[in-house]
């Protein structure tokens, strides 16, 4: 499963799923077919009607009048969502590879900010995602692939699209 992260819910699909559904040419057909699969009913059903109209509201592509239609809210939100797991597919997710003294490899994500404090994004085997400070890049020793080569294909078993950086 891939998730599309919304600023008030969430909506999980398979990648199969969002490539049927996000596409060239009309895609209605393929949004309602996706629809009355199970698990989508169930995640949308949960979703509050007035959050999905508000964070369409947000993209600015339909007026007022438009956005009273809960079905046709439905149908848009999940053809986004699938463009927004397609892309997250698509998109290569820059990595810089590091040790710490003692040995432990840490993948840090510089183009991933973490917080409003500006740490970036990070990923351990034990802890796995947390925020780092991006002064770490320079800080620590570089991982070298035998080092940092599992923690890579842990990476991209949950789903990155690793472009390893070697700074």
């Amino acid at each position: 499963m891939k998730t599309a992260y919304f600023e008030r819910f969430e909506i999980d699909l398979t990648e199969e799923e969002a490539r049927r559904t996000s596409h060239q040419g009309d895609c209605l057909s393929d949004v309602l077919e996706l629809l009355e699969t199970p698990h989508v009913q169930a995640q949308i059903e949960k979703i509050d009607p007035t959050l999905i109209r508000e964070e369409l509201d947000g993209y600015g592509a339909w007026d007022d009048s438009e956005l009273l239609d809960p079905e046709a809210n439905r149908e848009r939100i999940i053809w986004i969502a699938a463009g927004i797991i397609l892309d997250d597919i698509q998109s290569p997710d820059p990595v810089i590879f590091r040790k710490f003294p003692e040995g432990d490899v840490i993948a840090l994500f510089p183009n991933m900010i973490a917080d409003s404090e500006g740490n970036i994004t990070s990923y351990q085997h034990v802890g796995q995602h947390s925020g780092a400070s991006p002064e770490l890049i320079n800080k620590l020793d570089h991982a070298t692939e035998k080092e940092y080569r599992p923690l890579a294909d842990e990476l991209i078993n949950i789903g990155y699209n690793l472009v390893i950086w070697e700074e």
